[in-house]
């Protein structure tokens, strides 16, 4: 029997008003701290920015109905001896006409790659097994207990969770067709769970901020595959942002 005491703590945003738009200067504060790297700081800006995983979900095509993000919630007690606690990086769920859907996101460090080993020999590597163990004990917590995650948390028709890993960086995967091709059958091969590069966020943000007329440039082809198919245009107006505004600005988003 499941027993925790536990406070559900989580950001709801009102189901369907305007999605909450992202601007420029937001964007561009994102793109500094991928490029930095810090996985705390990542964190703790997607908390502070909620509406940034609606775009997010829009990869899923959900979301626009309505979408809850949960930050470090205490899924399951810690339990000397037993098992440790599990606290999930995100929680998010998107509703669209057919209902809701959740996913559990773990986060790593945007400098950790994917692979180690080259020449044939690519392997996941530590980091990045440590995060698939991570996110698929948390699916699988998940799935066996639907019940608790809707009536503890209150979340409306949870059910079993696609598990996403975001870790590494776009370039990555351009610069190793060996690597991109691992990575692509691990999704394909995967069932209900997926690793993405950080890219494939940046790149649903900036598809939102191309849709609303904020920059101008061409979309991204493939907003499900992003990462795959970030183009020159992407990288050349993260570098335009990048000149726009200055540090001092940065830090006061």
């Amino acid at each position: 029997m499941y027993t925790a005491h536990m406070e559900p703590a989580f950001i709801r945003l009102a189901q369907y008003p305007s999605p909450q738009s992202v601007t420029l200067g937001e964007y561009a504060r994102l793109i500094e701290l991928v490029d930095a790297g810090s996985e705390t700081r990542i964190h703790a800006y997607l908390e502070a920015h909620p509406h940034f995983w609606r775009h997010f979900l829009s990869t899923y095509r959900t979301g626009h109905h309505n979408f809850v993000v949960v930050s470090k919630q205490q899924i399951s007690p810690h339990i000397p001896g037993v098992r440790h606690g599990q606290i999930p990086d995100f929680i998010i769920g998107g509703k669209n006409s057919d209902g809701w859907s959740w996913y559990v996101i773990e986060l790593k460090s945007p400098n950790q790659k994917l692979f180690s080993g080259s020449g044939g020999k690519s392997r996941l590597s530590n980091i990045a097994n440590g995060g698939v163990l991570q996110m698929m004990a948390y699916r699988n917590f998940c799935g066996e207990y639907q019940g608790v995650m809707r009536d503890l948390f209150k979340l409306e028709e949870f059910s079993e969770p696609t598990a996403v890993l975001l870790i590494d960086r776009a370039r990555t995967f351009e610069l190793s067709e060996e690597q991109r091709r691992l990575k692509r059958s691990w999704n394909r091969a995967a069932t209900f769970a997926e690793i993405r590069t950080y890219d494939s966020l940046l790149s649903a943000l900036h598809l939102e901020l191309l849709t609303s007329g904020v920059i101008s440039g061409s979309p991204v082809r493939d907003p499900e595959n992003a990462e795959l198919e970030f183009q020159s245009d992407v990288r050349n107006e993260i570098r335009a942002v990048r000149g726009r505004f200055s540090e001092v600005l940065y830090e006061n988003l």
